[in-house]
């Protein structure tokens, strides 16, 4: 076989054994359920031990939001995390909306900014707004404005 064939024969061949390989997941689920497309890119807690999800723009830029539940304050708090998932940051935005569906219940609320100017956490003491996101079956949709544009985060299972 001449070189020229045997490097048209392995260019190929090497492309295929790259695909069929992946990024290394082999497959094993030890019995489990495989993790969601939200799971499988980003840890399901944050740094408060909240649950964390996506917060997107138009046009894919996008930021975190992670929800806990402040047990002694009896507040539901959202903090705005950077891409890193980690890392606080902070928006002028004064508030926040919070929009709750379980069934066809559905309920609004308003997550007020902790400092003035600017702040990375927004909150409710409305025990309605708990009551609200732990319903069985509850869906969220929380929006926030950041630099001028609206960003939203979608869900169920806020908190715990």
């Amino acid at each position: 076989m001449s070189r020229q064939r045997f490097v048209h024969f392995l260019c190929p061949a090497l492309v295929a054994l790259l695909v069929l390989a992946g990024c290394g997941d082999d497959g094993k689920t030890d019995g489990k359920k495989s993790p969601s497309k939200q799971q499988a890119k980003h840890p399901g807690h944050g740094p408060n031990d909240g649950h964390l999800f996506e917060l997107e723009a138009e046009g894919g830029e996008h930021y975190h939001v992670e929800f806990f539940e402040d047990e002694k304050a009896k507040k539901l708090v959202a903090v705005l995390l950077g891409a890193d998932s980690k890392t606080e940051f902070q928006s002028s935005a004064a508030e926040a909306t919070l929009e709750t569906t379980a069934g066809s219940d559905k309920k609004s609320f308003k997550l007020k900014a902790e400092a003035k100017d600017k702040a990375s956490r927004y909150s409710t003491d409305d025990a309605s707004a708990l009551e609200a996101v732990k319903a069985k079956d509850a869906k969220f949709k929380f929006q926030i404005e950041i630099d001028g544009k609206t960003y939203t985060a979608q869900g169920e299972d806020m908190v715990h």
